[in-house]
This record gives C-alpha cells, sequence and structure tokens, in this order.
C-alpha cells in the first residue's frame, strides 16, 4: 500500500480490524454508517459506498467533489457536493435514486453533518449573511 494514505477501517467487536480501500482510489475518508452495516464516505473527490464486501460510487450530479456523510437505516445518504462556479458547498439527501439539496431558509450556507441511523434525523450548521454559524437539526420526510 502506498504510504501517507488514508484508509478506511472497520473495527470489529473483538477488537480486530480490517483496512477498507476503495479500489484505485486516492485514500479512503469513511464517515457513516448504519445498523445494517452500510458504510458511505469519500475517496478521489467521489462518493462510495461499501456494503457486504462491495463498493459503489454515488456522485452528486455535476459535481467536482461529492463528499457522503451520513446513511439511516432507511438506505437515506447525505452529504455535500461541490459544484462548479458555485462559492458554497451544496449539502444534499439522497433517497431512492433521487438527490434533493438540503437548504435552511434565510441563510447563506448549509451543510449537513451527520444523521441518526434509526430516526433520520439530519444534524448541520449553516453560515447566516453575515457570516455567523448556527447549529441545525432536520427531519426529512
Amino acid at each position: 500500500m502506498p504510504q501517507n494514505v488514508v484508509h478506511g477501517f472497520k473495527r470489529y467487536s473483538n477488537g480486530s480490524l480490517v483496512n477498507l480501500d476503495f479500489p484505485g482510489g486516492q485514500g479512503t475518508f469513511l464517515s457513516g454508517l448504519n445498523d445494517n452495516g452500510m458504510i458511505v464516505g469519500s475517496s478521489g473527490g467521489h462518493g462510495v459506498i461499501y456494503y457486504k464486501g462491495k463498493w459503489a460510487m454515488l456522485d452528486y450530479p455535476n459535481a467536482q467533489v461529492t463528499m457522503l456523510v451520513g446513511i439511516g437505516n432507511s438506505g437515506m445518504i447525505i452529504g455535500t457536493a461541490e459544484l462548479p462556479n458555485q462559492f458554497s458547498p451544496t449539502a444534499f439527501l439522497y433517497r431512492n435514486g433521487v438527490f434533493k439539496v438540503i437548504s435552511v431558509p434565510n441563510v447563506r450556507e448549509t451543510e449537513v453533518t451527520g444523521i441518526s441511523a434509526r430516526l433520520g434525523l439530519i444534524t448541520g450548521d449553516t453560515r447566516d449573511f453575515n457570516g455567523d454559524p448556527q447549529g441545525f437539526i432536520a427531519n426529512c420526510n
């Protein structure tokens, strides 16, 4: 394995570890896990999913970079995408093959940071037009 590359890993309840590296990726950053064992993250600017020994890629349409942040037990995935000619990243929800933008009203920027596996509650941060931060919790039905 190349040196100075970030490796994803899975830790089992007995303490053993296994590396999880997206094939051909330039580092694997894993950031979310649901109760069914699905894991999401990013590698080389792409959103990645690992489940039962297999990898899949999930990229937001036309994004230069996609980062998957979390996954609920229902398969709902949240993440952030960097789009061309856009100042702020786009927070999104992916469910049943459809991407939807997550946007808190009357703020400049919305970023998702996590999702509860069982309830599907989404947490995140916003910045208002003065640049002041504020957290939020959302329930996206």
